[in-house]
């Protein structure tokens, strides 16, 4: 089995959703400015996944915005975690990215995010969860 398949499943949702969410109308609407506090925070790390990804910043990805689990599950195999981004990047065709509903719980958060395919392709809907580091939000995992 691949890496790609073993591992980037939900990153896979994700890669294809981060790299071209500029592409599509969701393109100029911020997630966070529909939540406040906290979870406009929450929101805010998936606006910054998204803007990261469109530039093909794997650096930022796994050193900004990923939580220190999934940086290490990205880089299983062998590999670092910005080398497996880049390779999975490359295959992305979603277009935009939507955060539905944040829920916030101590130092944990979900965030319901809802992927554009584009014109004429259905809308994926994944949860993505959260650690707080530190004083960061990072996203611990990409979907489910």
């Amino acid at each position: 089995m691949s890496l790609r398949r073993h591992l980037f499943t939900p990153l896979m949702t994700a890669a294809a959703v981060i790299v071209l969410a500029g592409c599509g109308p969701a393109a100029t609407k911020s997630s966070s400015t529909t939540f406040k506090g906290e979870q406009a925070t929450v929101a805010s790390v998936v606006d910054d996944l998204a803007a990261a990804g469109k530039k093909g910043d794997e650096g930022k990805i796994c050193d900004q915005i990923f939580a220190t689990t999934l940086k290490a599950t990205a880089a299983t195999k062998g590999g670092t975690c910005k080398a497996a981004l880049k390779d999975n990047l490359s295959d992305a065709d979603l277009f935009g990215l939507d955060v539905k509903s944040v829920v916030i719980k101590g130092t944990t958060a979900t965030a319901v995010v809802v992927a554009d395919a584009g014109k004429g392709k259905p809308k994926q809907t994944q949860t993505f969860t959260f650690v707080k580091q530190g004083s960061s939000w990072r996203i611990s995992s990409l979907g489910s």
